[in-house]
């Protein structure tokens, strides 16, 4: 009987994983973008127009 539920936990334990590593990258790739958009506030006022293209952007 424990041989039958061996491969449940592990399919179990693996789905835990992925979904630890997906929100790891998901919360990596957040702050990647808000320190692009705090960088490009620090720039100087004539770049006024990079800011506005960069929230276009999709």
């Amino acid at each position: 009987m424990l041989v039958a539920i061996l491969p449940l936990d592990a399919i179990l334990f693996y789905n835990l994983y992925s979904i630890r590593v997906d929100k790891e990258r998901e919360v990596h790739a957040e702050a990647f973008r808000i320190g692009q958009m705090a960088a490009l506030e620090m720039q100087p006022a004539p770049n006024f127009l990079k800011r506005v293209s960069f929230h276009m952007v999709p």
